[in-house]
């Protein structure tokens, strides 16, 4: 059973980040993505190089733990991306609506929503 847990945790895991990179390609111009880009990378394999130290100490205290501090850490950490991916809707939606003409602003948003 733990042994399919981690194939399935892995499994979501590459699926999430290939989600999480398309993302970050949508949201930001080019030239911001050759720093974001990287960076998001950088941050997912230090997350889980700490993972991979702190898992068998964990395991160690109590079993159950790497999985209770492993979800913890995810629910959080997909709240945080939640909130800051609404924060940056919101804020091209209010420049896009400065930017456009009324009609065309109109027509962009009717996109969107359907």
């Amino acid at each position: 059973m733990h042994v399919l847990g981690l194939l399935l945790l892995m499994a979501f895991n590459d699926l999430a980040a290939t989600w999480l990179i398309e993302v970050q390609g949508a949201v930001v111009t080019k030239s911001a993505y050759k720093i974001v880009g990287p960076f998001g990378q950088i941050i997912r394999r230090s997350i889980n190089t700490i993972t991979a130290i702190t898992g068998p100490l964990l395991f160690g205290i109590w079993p159950r733990s790497p999985y209770i501090v492993a979800g913890g850490l995810t629910l959080i950490w997909t709240v945080l991306l939640v909130v800051f991916l609404e924060k940056r809707r919101a804020a091209t939606r209010s420049l896009l609506k400065e930017k456009l003409p009324e009609a065309r602003y109109k027509a962009v948003m009717k996109m969107k929503c359907a």
